[in-house]
């Protein structure tokens, strides 16, 4: 409410009124007759405002930005609040004042405000483009038109960061994140925080990086929602305590880095579950992953980019998804271990020797490279009727799901040296008319019938 220049001070009465005809053309005034609603008189006490930036009123701490670039800094401690304006300092003792709020609105310019509360206590933070709000059981925060915006915290907080309209960025990684406007309109910042949520539901082609840590995480992808966090520690209660926790919902554009270390002692993993109708293609090596989801709704596409993780799980639903993957092994040995349902592909990484493996469930269809190396095949028929068949290149060797049924192959294995192939008490067809022995070594196990294409 803003208060006339030439206001009295002290305590007067207000006439208000409430109805639906208060935003007609005939605007209603506070008297006469109205269709509905009700008048009510109440009485005001108007007191002398501080012409400070900063003061107290009341049990609130209000500070007051300018028409210029101001930077701010508050800092909460047990007992005090401080707070640099612009290099000014000033303390507040809350043993003496009962602060329950701070209130802080930039007004003008491009402002900074940093926010930092070391009071041990659970804070919830909610961000959004220009604005914050940090909620304790003992404090309210509330900044208001500002640009930059940092919150330090405690391995207790939660943070919700919201987009805007715009094409943001979004740059998670263990108890700190950022968010950055187009051109960097509004900047949000969290640091020493445990869980952060964000969300790209305004709008803009928003891109999202989740980063890992010297020690094991784990990522997971489901539906418009990817997570990452630690391994963390299962408790008596059954439940699990993790170091930090970060989520992120509606983003199209995600990539993900974990650090590739050889001294760890467990291994990163990403499990991805397809359960979107439409097609999911996957193209992975022993370093770089890349899932594509597409010919669906556009809230519903996905480019993920997954870098330097030992095990990349991704599994589609049978009856939604259709799932193709194209994978390539290492310059070393690899091992393709797979049926009819699975394909999994593990060895060593090139550049640190650390294991990799590579597993898709519930795929269409599926090319596999071997790359360099003594690469082996192993195949278990699951409802049998395959059909397997050695090209003309004499290095590729196709596995369909029938004789009948050989427009694109269940499994395509190129540059493998040594295959076997286990029928499973079922019976299946084979061509093996274009096969060069000295390049490929074929065990055929169970009841193979030769039938030639």
């Amino acid at each position: 409410m803003k208060v006339p220049l030439d206001a009295e001070l002290g305590e007067i009465w207000s006439r208000l009124r409430i109805t639906s005809e208060a935003n007609t053309p005939l605007d209603m005034q506070w008297f006469g007759f109205a269709m509905d609603g009700e008048v009510m008189d109440r009485t005001i006490n108007i007191k002398q405002g501080s012409t400070e930036p900063v003061y107290l009123q009341g049990d609130t701490l209000v500070i007051r930005g300018s028409a210029m670039d101001d930077v701010v800094s508050i800092t909460r401690d047990a007992g005090k609040i401080v707070v640099v304006y612009n290099g000014n300092e000033k303390s507040f003792t809350t043993t003496s004042n009962v602060i329950r709020e701070v209130k802080v609105d930039g007004y003008q310019g491009k402002d900074t405000v940093t926010y930092t509360d070391n009071v041990k206590e659970v804070h919830d933070v909610l961000m959004s483009p220009y604005n914050a709000t940090i909620t304790s059981g003992s404090l309210k925060v509330v900044i208001s038109n500002v640009s930059n915006i940092s919150y330090v915290g405690n391995s207790l907080d939660v943070a919700d960061m919201r987009d805007s309209e715009g094409d943001d960025t979004v740059v998670l990684g263990k108890n700190t994140g950022t968010m950055e406007g187009p051109g960097r309109d509004f900047v949000n910042k969290v640091d020493k925080v445990y869980q952060i949520q964000v969300s790209s539901i305004h709008g803009g082609n928003d891109k999202l990086t989740l980063n890992g840590t010297d020690s094991a995480d784990q990522f997971m992808s489901w539906l418009n929602t990817v997570s990452m966090s630690d391994v963390g520690v299962v408790k008596p209660d059954g439940k699990v305590e993790h170091d930090y926790f970060n989520q992120a919902f509606g983003f199209t554009d995600v990539t993900v880095n974990a650090v590739a270390d050889p001294n760890k002692k467990a291994l990163d993993v990403a499990t991805i579950f397809e359960k979107t109708p439409g097609s999911t293609n996957l193209k992975a090596d022993p370093e770089t992953a890349r899932v594509v989801r597409s010919n669906t709704k556009p809230e519903e596409a996905l480019n993920l980019t997954l870098n330097m993780f030992n095990t990349i799980n991704v599994t589609a639903e049978k009856e939604s998804t259709k799932l193709s993957a194209s994978l390539t092994g290492s310059a070393g040995v690899d091992a393709l271990v797979a049926s009819d349902t699975q394909v999994n592909l593990t060895g060593k990484r090139p550049t640190d020797s650390m294991t990799y493996s590579i597993q898709v469930n519930h795929f269409a269809n599926c090319v596999v490279d071997g790359g360099a190396g003594k690469d082996t095949v192993s195949y278990v028929s699951g409802k049998g009727g395959e059909h397997l068949t050695v090209m003309n290149d004499q290095k590729t060797v196709e596995l369909f799901s029938s004789f009948n049924a050989m427009d694109e192959a269940l499994l395509k294995m190129i540059a493998f040296e040594s295959l076997k192939f286990d029928a499973a008490k079922n019976k299946s067809t084979v061509d093996l008319t274009s096969i060069n022995k000295a390049l490929i070594d074929i065990d055929l196990i169970g009841d193979w019938i030769e039938r030639n294409r």
